[in-house]
């Protein structure tokens, strides 16, 4: 009888006492992979950003070479060769010409490729938010998994307790084999999802080793994370995130692509202007270069009905289609914003309800099933029951914790500052 009393004191005291551990959440280990730090890895190490940044310079570099400024042309000649003068021609001049663009052209190509930049560097701002969203999932995920591996083996420890006491009472004659043949499967099981958790974090560990692009020799067993997901208390209302919808960088990039078509409008009806030569030259009659000329030129668009004309057509085709773009975006930000934002209100009442009840009731039906078993009112399957119920009540209240962050996250695209893992 004190075998099996002892037994019980055990198996309730290790149930308690993994209470109370998890009442000490978000403890850090020494060398631990912040967010702030997997996330500057990761838009370091990116290919798409890098990939954009090199467009973006091209795009650059491509405005300097659009002042309508062509490369200048040097001259020399002679006419007049073979006549009796003493110098046996009649001229000789050389010179340097050089040809403009009629000055609304250039200005409005510039404005055109100018707001072409600034679409790329909103696409790239937008990426960016992308990545730090994708990390701080990914990293979730991570945390999560952790989390679960730490209740997998509270829930071990628990069966091999319950087994040794089961194993008591049968060897003591007060139970039946049947009783210890449940307990030996259920410690088995158990096992069993010890060993899914642990996969399942070895995945997302590398999961997010991949997509900060770390490199295989740099995935070292020594990199930590945070012990477990702990609830933070984020009160963002729809109505402020909406407030933001015309303030996303992809918002902003297309228009800036409807500003650049509209420039490119512009720059389509400014050709039927004419372009500018100037020539300057020296003039030798032969006692040397002692007079100089200047020459103007006029270049019109005489064909304007084949070339313009297409031109204007393509342009103001470009300004529509980027203006029908620009409401299918707002829409499809509008629809993510209210998808993540009812994601978060609903999660966040998932959480609510399980911290005010389910989680002191599941509790309480644990420890009373304890009781009962202890005193042979209760046999061992109403116990099993009762354990799985209180545990699998805390593993989904992590999973719920999980998909919480992940709506926070995806607001946290659309808003103006960071509000979680802001601390790391």
């Amino acid at each position: 009888m004190l075998l099996k009393v002892s037994g019980f004191f055990l198996l309730f005291t290790l149930v308690v006492t993994a209470q109370e551990e998890y009442e000490n959440e978000g403890r850090f280990a020494d060398s631990i992979l912040t967010v702030d730090k997997a996330i500057e890895m990761a838009v370091n190490k990116n290919p798409q950003l890098k990939q954009t940044l090199g467009v973006i310079n091209a795009k650059k570099g491509a405005r300097k070479k659009s002042f309508g400024l062509s490369s200048p042309e040097l001259f020399w000649f002679r006419e007049g060769i073979g006549n009796e003068l003493p110098s046996g021609f009649a001229e000789q001049r050389w010179g340097i010409s050089q040809t403009i663009d009629f000055p609304l052209k250039t200005a409005y190509r510039l404005g055109k490729i100018s707001s072409e930049i600034s679409s790329l560097e909103y696409s790239y701002e937008s990426e960016v938010k992308q990545i730090k969203a994708d990390i701080k999932k990914s990293y979730t995920d991570v945390i999560h998994a952790g989390t679960i591996i730490r209740l997998r083996n509270e829930e071990l420890d628990l069966a091999k307790k319950l087994l040794n006491a089961a194993t008591l009472r049968f060897e003591a004659g007060e139970s039946p084999e049947l009783e210890k043949i449940n307990a030996e499967i259920f410690f088995a099981e158990v096992q069993n999802d010890v060993s899914d958790a642990e996969r399942n974090f070895m995945q997302a560990r590398y999961n997010l080793f991949n997509l900060i692009g770390l490199d295989p020799d740099e995935q070292k067993y020594s990199i930590r994370f945070p012990d477990s997901l702990v609830f933070v208390d984020v009160s963002v209302s729809q109505k402020e995130a909406l407030s933001y919808l015309e303030d996303q960088p992809q918002y902003k990039s297309v228009k800036e692509r409807i500003s650049a078509a509209g420039n490119a409008i512009s720059e389509a009806w400014s050709s039927f202007l004419p372009d500018f030569r100037i020539n300057y030259y020296r003039q030798d009659y032969g006692q040397g270069y002692n007079n100089y000329g200047v020459e103007l030129a006029l270049k019109f668009p005489l064909w304007f009905f084949l070339n313009q004309s297409g031109e204007i057509q393509e342009a103001s085709s470009n300004k529509e289609e980027m203006e029908w773009k620009l409401k299918s975006v707002e829409l499809e930000i509008k629809k993510q914003i209210e998808h993540a934002w009812h994601g978060y209100e609903i999660t966040l009442r998932t959480i609510n309800r399980y911290q005010d009840n389910i989680s002191v009731k599941s509790k309480e039906l644990l420890d009373l099933s304890l009781e009962a078993y202890r005193l042979g009112q209760a046999n061992l399957l109403t116990l099993l029951n009762s354990q799985r119920t209180y545990l699998n009540g805390r593993i989904r209240y992590f999973d719920s914790l999980r998909d919480y962050y992940y709506q926070i996250i995806e607001l946290e695209r659309f808003l103006t500052k960071d509000v979680v893992y802001v601390h790391n």
